[in-house]
């Protein structure tokens, strides 16, 4: 599967990351879109690799990416503002997802970059604080896609692993729907 490859990751490491001086358009459209709940504008945003896999896998991919943001905002809310910062919490769980797989990625004439921010998801119970990482492909032509968006929930207590193993459960269901059942 290209899309879905979502972990629930519990880290202790924190992330260094080069100096934030100059955003791609890309990821400023995509701080647009993820503030405002704009999930087509998310999703369009990904590279799906057409022409590299058949139209009914690209089909696929945009709907899993779709519905990792469908719940994400479910689960945890929609950010508030982000703020650039050049390294990430110690503690945090991260979910994240990627739109094509690492073979893809690996074969492709991309050069990555990653974009870091500090933020809150907030719903009605309560405030998240979280880092999102947005990892950005640029090609040869200088085309920007992104690639991959990690959502760092740091320092998490109970509730928050737990809404996220919850995320997970639910994100699986709604992928074998998608996609036809693992095996």
């Amino acid at each position: 599967m290209a899309a879905g490859l979502l972990y629930l990751l519990a880290s202790t490491t924190s992330i260094s990351l080069a100096g934030m001086e100059t955003r791609s358009p890309a990821v400023d459209a995509a701080i647009r879109a993820l503030i405002s709940g704009d999930r087509e504008k998310l999703v369009s945003l990904f590279r799906y690799f057409e022409g590299a896999i058949s139209p009914n896998e690209v089909k696929r991919d945009r709907q899993v990416v779709g519905v990792y943001f469908d719940l994400l905002k479910e689960h945890f809310g929609r950010p508030e503002r982000l703020e650039p910062t050049q390294t990430t919490a110690p503690g945090f769980v991260n979910i994240y997802i990627e739109s094509a797989t690492p073979d893809l990625w690996r074969n492709s004439d991309c050069v990555f970059r990653a974009y870091a921010f500090r933020t809150g998801f907030a719903d009605k119970r309560r405030r998240y604080p979280a880092e999102v990482v947005f990892d950005v492909c640029f090609d040869r032509a200088n085309h920007a896609w992104l690639r991959k968006v990690d959502v760092h929930l740091s320092n998490p207590d109970e509730e928050t692993v737990r809404r996220a193993q919850l995320f997970f459960r639910r994100f699986r269901q709604e992928v074998d729907k998608v996609s036809g059942p693992r095996t």
